[in-house]
């Protein structure tokens, strides 16, 4: 059921029609494709993936000022260049842009799923590929959010994909703890 007072389902559509409208390749991420995944859960915000060239960067700003976003041009390019990633607003409800830079992101986009979110389809990584990116920052919510995302999949899950990925992902920070977090939760 569709609810256009909804501010959270209100900006879902206007971010999709932004993406849509410029052909901008992305993966909505975060509580939005938990939930396509099936899971009930609350969040506040929008979160996505944005496969564009930092060059290209401005372009998209100015396209989503134009589009009713609030976008603070030098706020948001001084965050991409320091961190690969930025936020704009829509209403209250802020849209979190991850810029892909990483090859798990290049992975996700070629495995990612066609989901209805608020009835509308979009582009949502594979349950894999979801847990992949809640578990590197491992927050309590992320790791939450993992177990449940493995736990919907069932049998369906690739776990030998997930291994490959957890342990090369360990390898590049040296450090063990997504491995530990994955066998601690049940996933591998």
């Amino acid at each position: 059921m569709s609810d256009p007072e909804n501010p959270l389902e209100l900006a879902f559509h206007k971010s999709r029609a932004l993406l849509t409208s410029g052909r901008f390749r992305h993966l909505f991420i975060g509580g939005l494709a938990v939930l396509a995944g099936g899971e009930p859960r609350m969040t506040r915000d929008v979160d996505l993936i944005l496969f564009l060239p930092r060059g290209r960067l401005l372009d998209f700003l100015d396209l989503a000022a134009r589009r009713g976003f609030e976008v603070h041009r030098r706020r948001a390019l001084a965050d991409a260049k320091e961190r690969g990633a930025c936020s704009i607003g829509f209403g209250a409800v802020p849209v979190d842009i991850i810029l892909a830079s990483t090859d798990l992101e290049e992975s996700a986009w070629i495995r990612r799923r066609r989901a209805k979110l608020f009835g509308r389809v979009a582009n949502v990584p594979s349950a894999e590929d979801l847990i992949l990116l809640k578990i590197i920052p491992g927050r309590p919510r992320d790791l939450e959010d993992a177990r449940s995302i493995a736990l919907s999949a069932g049998a369906r899950l690739d776990r030998r994909y997930l291994r490959t990925w957890t342990e090369r992902l360990c390898d590049r920070a040296e450090d063990m703890r997504m491995l530990r977090d994955m066998e601690r939760l049940g996933i591998l």
